[in-house]
């Protein structure tokens, strides 16, 4: 269940960065530059984060047996 969860998140942190640096691109939004930039930068690294610390949950073949 955390898999999906997890994929989900870290996907749309992605989606949300990459469309904040796109979105900062754009002339007419330069007077917010740096705020989407910034945004866009905090989104793709706490994505990183989240996608090396949440553990994924346990495969079927890696439960332990009893």
């Amino acid at each position: 269940m955390l898999r999906k969860w997890k994929t989900r998140v870290v996907t749309g942190l992605f989606v949300c960065g990459a469309l904040g640096f796109f979105l900062a691109l754009l002339p007419g939004l330069a007077g917010i530059f740096w705020v989407l930039w910034l945004t866009g930068c905090a989104a793709c690294i706490l994505g990183l984060v989240l996608a090396f610390t949440l553990p994924s949950s346990a495969r079927a073949d890696a439960l332990p047996r009893a």
